[in-house]
């Protein structure tokens, strides 16, 4: 069944892959480095958010929950090196010199890097505090949280002209 999803995923990615990076540039594609400036305030990453999840892990819920949060955490990069062995599917400010990045990504953007840790970080965030719930507004509520971070996350890199929508989809 996986095997099927997967091969579904990709199917959809491939044809959506037009419409997506025209969609992308037309909607989040911005010029300019004072955008970029404002932007490096919000950024998830330079934060320190893997670490803040990875503190209130440990500190709320118990260490082989956090150990699991840092294993997927590198599989995650294990897992996207091999995927992108096989998608070359160029950045937007590659084929769109006018969109200035805010950082230097040299490395191709099929799938996502940031695509994958943002899921598999606040999947697993999200499982190792409701693993024990019986509460299902908490659970709710906690879920709309991490999805909401996922999507500010994508929001985030889409407007510094780093992805295109389907490559963090994907990833």
């Amino acid at each position: 069944i996986m095997t099927l999803l997967l091969d579904i995923c990709v199917v959809i990615e491939h044809f959506t892959r037009d419409l997506s990076k025209k969609y992308t540039l037309l909607w989040f594609g911005g010029k300019g480095k004072e955008r970029c400036d404002n932007l490096a305030h919000f950024e998830f990453y330079a934060l320190g958010g893997r670490y803040i999840l990875l503190f209130l892990i440990i500190a709320y819920v118990n260490v082989p929950a956090a150990l699991s949060y840092i294993f997927l955490d590198c599989f995650g990069v294990f897992i996207n090196g091999i995927l992108r062995m096989f998608y070359f599917d160029d950045r937007p400010f590659w084929s769109n010199p006018e969109y200035t990045p805010c950082f230097c990504s040299v490395d191709y953007g099929n799938p996502s890097t940031t695509g994958i840790y943002a899921f598999l970080i606040f999947a697993s965030f999200y499982r190792s505090f409701t693993y024990n719930s019986k509460n299902k507004v908490f659970n709710y509520i906690f879920f709309v949280v991490c999805a909401a971070n996922i999507a500010y996350i994508f929001v985030i890199r889409m407007l510094q002209n780093i992805h295109y929508l389907h490559q963090l989809l994907f990833g």
